[in-house]
């Protein structure tokens, strides 16, 4: 279950909040093969304005993907929200955290560890009205 916690200057409009977390979730999902539903976005306000940053994102996600990986969906994340935000380079802070994948849950099962999404999605989604989200590729990690 990736998590990515937006921290907001209170003055960031609901419209701007949907559209970042659109491209947050089509970002990590392009990346990592993670079907959408498995992307969640929550944005935490405070008030006033930091000068230095116009919004702060701290990502949690599974452990063991490749370095190129993360620094392409960082630099991706980065670039789309800037651009939403109309900001200058350098004020959207993201951290990235790797967090263990058998700490991480979805419809109450641990996650499997990257590379085992498949199996997992077709031992694990069961609902009569949809079918499993796919995963992007073989090895894909949400």
């Amino acid at each position: 279950m990736p998590l990515y916690t937006c921290i907001a200057d209170s003055r960031t409009s609901n419209d701007k909040r949907e559209k970042i977390a659109l491209a947050i979730t089509e970002s990590h999902c392009s990346h990592t093969g993670a079907p959408a539903e498995f992307v969640h976005v929550f944005f935490n306000e405070y008030l006033g304005g930091n000068k230095k940053t116009d919004l702060r994102i701290v990502g949690s996600i599974r452990a063991g993907r490749p370095p190129e990986l993360k620094a392409k969906m960082h630099a991706d994340i980065v670039a789309k929200v800037t651009d939403i935000l109309s900001s200058s380079t350098g004020r959207v802070q993201l951290k990235l955290q790797e967090i263990p994948a058998e700490w991480n849950m979805e419809g109450g099962e641990v996650l499997p560890t990257p590379g085992t999404e498949d199996d997992w999605m077709r031992k694990h989604w069961s609902s009569e009205d949809d079918e499993a989200p796919a995963t992007k590729s073989p090895g894909a990690s949400p």
